[in-house]
């Protein structure tokens, strides 16, 4: 701190371009207040708590870093860096497609949003980077899907994070993101002979669709190459963990009875149905039908 100069340095990522020389200006509070020549501001609050942000005066989340030290001046030493939270952050990602789109980073955090591609395998699962490389969206050790601007981090360069160990970024609220899928529009039906994985987290299966709204159960998924009996034509495909799919719950009191096929008319009779309260994974969804392991439920 040379006279009327503060140094900054030790920021990284969205937050660069608070490094550099700092200027007094003026006062703020009754203080001196400093300037970089990137327009990133230091200066005091009421409560005696200085403050280095992109907008002279603001404070919460918006604060870069701070020091609860009351000097008249700007205090030298470390100082604590704020976490970057973006409750607004969207994370599109189509089912098999090959982009997930993120929006919602605003003002200093606008790098982090756009176009991210698939880039490799990491954790058994594809990992996706924006264009220039900077920001990453993966699975970290099969428990939680992670956005960082360091492949593999942990700690508090990781932006945001959910415990999931889906195969892809799961779709529900994430600590401060939201995770939407959108089906692919407009592809063409594909012919698919068969399904090769490595390094499965458990039981998984293939499911197609045509439309992206009804999905049947082509097979399960094992370690290794596997060829279906039949090719099947779909537009849409997509891989669940078993444990993910959509459970179902039997509501009527003295229980249902399976079908062979979605008309209430062509019951099973070999085998009992489900009772009330027990819950059934939904293999596949036809318009109020559902399909079982066993057969069809109303």
């Amino acid at each position: 701190r040379p006279g009327t100069q503060v140094a900054v340095q030790g920021l990284h990522w969205l937050r660069e371009t608070g490094n550099g020389i700092y200027r007094e200006l003026g006062e703020h509070n009754g203080r001196p207040y400093y300037e970089n020549e990137n327009g990133v501001f230091i200066y005091v609050l009421k409560n005696g708590i200085w403050c280095l942000a992109p907008v002279l005066g603001v404070m919460g989340d918006l604060v870069w870093a701070e020091c609860k030290n009351s000097m008249p001046r700007a205090p030298e030493g470390a100082w604590t860096v704020n976490v970057i939270t973006c409750p607004d952050v969207r994370v599109v990602r189509p089912p098999q497609g090959d982009q997930a789109v993120v929006t919602g980073f605003g003002w200093v955090r606008d790098p982090g949003n756009g176009i991210y591609l698939p880039k490799g395998v990491y954790a058994g699962s594809t990992y996706f980077a924006s264009p220039d490389g900077s920001i990453f969206m993966y699975r970290w050790r099969e428990k939680r899907w992670r956005i960082s601007p360091v492949l593999g981090v942990t700690g508090p360069s990781v932006l945001d994070e959910v415990v999931s160990d889906a195969l892809e970024p799961p779709e529900f609220n994430w600590k401060q993101a939201v995770i939407v899928k959108r089906n692919a529009a407009g592809g063409e039906s594909v012919t698919l002979v068969g399904a090769r994985a490595t390094r499965l987290p458990g039981k998984v299966r293939l499911l197609t669709s045509n439309d992206g709204e009804d999905w049947a159960q082509v097979c399960t998924v094992e370690e290794g190459s596997r060829e279906l009996e039949v090719p099947i034509v779909a537009q849409f495909t997509r891989v669940v963990l078993e444990k993910d799919l959509t459970m179902i719950r039997c509501i009527k009191q003295d229980g249902v009875a399976y079908r062979n096929s979605p008309d209430l008319e062509d019951r099973i009779e070999a085998y009992r149905g489900p009772g009330f309260g027990h819950r059934i994974p939904v293999q596949a969804r036809y318009g109020g039908w559902i399909r079982a392991e066993k057969g069809w439920l109303p």
